[in-house]
């Protein structure tokens, strides 16, 4: 074989190895940028681990005495001003407000029917108030996170998506009973997007742009 067909074979060879190691080289920076991209999504797991203990004792429950309905409602400020679902505390009824197990003496501040609020003060001080989330907008299939508390002080947490957004009102896949109404409802990052009314067993969310007027805070 003469020394110009080996010089040619020498260089395909080469230019076979510079193929295959540049496949190479490409494939693994796209597996790293797969990882990469998988480590940022926060799980429920995540949810609960970085946010629960926060939010827990921003939560009570709500207990109808006349018709032992149950809801649940949330902490807007540490001297006790509590946010729960009109529907919740109907005129001319009693009501067992119960906080960290302990039921709460109470006065109804303010009810809009229209919007289905209704602000409460209970007899507590030095509260942890909840965090509103500073950015209003939310969007379709967004993930979120709710959380409620019964009369014998059980949390209640559920997670779904928002499946439509109407003027002031999100529309969930998050399966719920009456205990999660007036329930608050978080982002990933465990600020409250607004609360909870249950319609034919799905989660709706009366959003924070509704709130923000009623309670003037």
């Amino acid at each position: 074989m003469t020394n110009k067909k080996l010089f040619t074979i020498f260089i395909f060879i080469l230019l076979l190895q510079s193929v295959w190691f540049y496949y190479l080289i490409s494939n693994i920076s796209k597996v790293e940028v797969v990882q990469k991209q998988e480590t940022v999504v926060l799980s429920q797991t995540d949810f609960l681990k970085n946010y629960l203990k926060e939010i827990q004792n921003t939560v009570l429950s709500v207990t109808d005495l006349n018709t032992s309905k149950q809801g649940s409602g949330i902490v807007l400020t540490s001297d006790g001003l509590i946010l729960t679902l009109a529907s919740n505390v109907p005129k001319n009824d009693d009501f067992d407000f119960k906080f960290l197990n302990k039921s709460k003496v109470y006065e109804i501040k303010k009810r809009d029917l229209n919007k289905d609020l209704a602000l409460v003060q209970i007899g507590e001080v030095g509260l942890t108030p909840c965090v509103f989330s500073v950015d209003s907008e939310v969007y379709l299939g967004e993930e979120v996170y709710i959380l409620g508390v019964d009369k014998e002080s059980s949390y209640v947490f559920g997670e779904g998506y928002i499946k439509t957004i109407k003027e002031d009102i999100a529309k969930t896949n998050i399966l719920g009973d009456d205990v999660l109404n007036g329930a608050p409802v978080y982002n990933n990052k465990g600020e409250v997007l607004g609360i909870s009314k249950v319609n034919n067993n799905l989660v709706e969310i009366i959003l924070i742009n509704n709130i923000k007027d009623f309670i003037n805070l």
